[in-house]
């Protein structure tokens, strides 16, 4: 990125995205401490991520998440949310093992 933008630090890029999250206009993918990823698709929608090479790939399929999101305001969290994350190997990976 500093060849692209030499002028734009990557703290900067971050606080920009974490921002855009907030205004509801890009997701925010992965495990907390993990892999930072931001995704501007806001649809419904889930995530598979290779293991191997960190690839990760939009999955059009709905979770009902409502009973763990209720089982969690009833243990106290507040503004709880749910996403399904898939890992594994990608293909391209696969193929090369």
């Amino acid at each position: 990125m500093e060849e692209r933008l030499p002028n734009v630090s990557l703290p900067t890029v971050y606080s920009t995205l974490e921002l855009l999250g907030e205004l509801g206009l890009v997701r925010r993918v992965g495990p907390a401490g993990g892999r930072v990823l931001f995704d501007p698709r806001m649809d419904e929608h889930q995530h598979a991520v290779c293991s191997v090479c960190g690839r990760v790939e939009d999955l059009d399929s709905h979770v009902d998440a409502s009973p763990a999101l209720d089982d969690a305001r009833r243990a106290g969290w507040d503004d709880a949310a749910a996403a399904v994350l898939v890992t594994g190997v990608c293909e391209q990976c696969a193929k090369t093992r």
